[in-house]
């Protein structure tokens, strides 16, 4: 319809435009707009090519009155430039509103101006942190979308990103559990559309996810063998057989006394740390005895907690019997041992005193 001949009908204009005029809609904005201003035949309000009736005419009776042209024409730009300031985000309203613009025309120049001075500064902006995306701790869906998010952006302010520099700023992102998946994919000739690219990584991602799972369930913990201390012997000598020749109870090459093997912790007080390295004898705690009963260090056998208990049984033969000499003596001379439980005699004629025990 003609402007000059014709009101704009009262429409609601958010129908017809869906979307605000934000810092990263300016190009999809002003391409609906001029679509709807188009579809109106009122183009020439906005791109500057309007001729503005006179706002009087002269009668033939030669008075001056006001020209119905002029009426209709500035009718329907004001209906344009309630549209305009309708569909725009309230930060840009503000900037527009406080330009005074007194026509359609006005207010997009001055919308025009304000965002082709953006246009440079935003598009470095983009452009630097689309090339200095990683994909990091985000998910893989969210990754994909950011990217795609900055192309968007981009593309509304006319710098467009084509769909290969897409896909190669997202591989380039992956981490290290993808290189696998970006070397096979970097052997094919047709690389995959960034929508195409889609599916594929977020299966990848579940099977990277699932590798991870099981490696760490199959991790094997290890023991600082610092942390230990292995030791067997009743003093600081190992018995009769002294620290290194063994003695009489030695078992094994590093062992040595008649006591059975036992474990010390690192935190053990006064115990020096000593790792332990092939054909080097184990260290062995310079103080503290042995108890006969159970086998453990820094107690007597008048003060284990076993000392009562007749369901106890040791891992190894009682330390009773593993002082037992095996050939006959030269006289009979009994050996007190200060809280023993049992006692020992070759003779079993002797086997009468009470609390000894005739080995044969």
């Amino acid at each position: 319809m003609s402007s000059s001949t014709s009101n704009l009908p009262i429409v609601n204009i958010k129908t017809l435009i869906p979307l605000e005029l934000t810092d990263s809609t300016y190009l999809v904005w002003k391409q609906v707009f001029l679509n709807v201003l188009e579809s109106f035949d009122v183009t020439k309000h906005v791109d500057g090519t309007s001729v503005v009736p006179s706002q009087t005419i002269d009668t033939a009776d030669k008075k001056e009155v006001i020209n119905p042209e002029y009426v209709s024409w500035k009718k329907n730009d004001t209906t344009i430039l309630s549209w305009i300031n309708a569909t725009l985000s309230l930060s840009i309203l503000h900037m527009v509103v406080s330009s005074s613009p007194k026509t359609a025309y006005d207010a997009w120049r001055i919308i025009e101006a304000y965002f082709l001075d953006k246009t440079a500064s935003t598009a470095f902006s983009l452009k630097s942190e689309l090339r200095s995306i990683k994909k990091g701790s985000m998910s893989m869906s969210d990754y994909m979308q950011k990217i795609k998010t900055i192309g968007n952006a981009l593309q509304a302010i006319g710098e467009i990103e084509s769909d290969h520099n897409l896909v190669m700023t997202v591989l380039l992102g992956l981490p290290e559990e993808y290189r696998g998946f970006v070397s096979a994919l970097n052997t094919h000739r047709n690389k995959p559309t960034f929508e195409q690219l889609r599916p594929l990584l977020m299966q990848e991602e579940t099977e990277v996810q699932r590798r991870t799972s099981v490696t760490t369930s199959s991790a094997i913990p290890t023991i600082d063998s610092e942390a230990l201390y292995a030791n067997r012997g009743r003093g600081n000598r190992g018995g009769r057989g002294g620290r290194y020749r063994g003695g009489r109870g030695q078992r094994g090459r590093h062992y040595s006394g008649r006591g059975s093997p036992e474990i010390y912790p690192q935190s053990q007080p006064n115990y020096p740390q000593q790792s332990y390295t092939p054909n080097q004898q184990p260290y062995i705690p310079k103080s503290g005895i042995q108890c006969q009963i159970c086998g453990k260090f820094n107690h007597s056998a008048l003060q284990c907690r076993q000392r009562f208990n007749h369901s106890f049984a040791a891992d190894e033969v009682p330390q009773t019997f593993a002082a037992m000499n095996l050939h006959e003596p030269g006289e009979e001379v009994w050996y007190p041992d200060t809280g023993a439980s049992n006692h020992i005699t070759a003779n079993s004629g002797q086997g009468n005193r009470e609390g000894a025990s005739s080995m044969s």
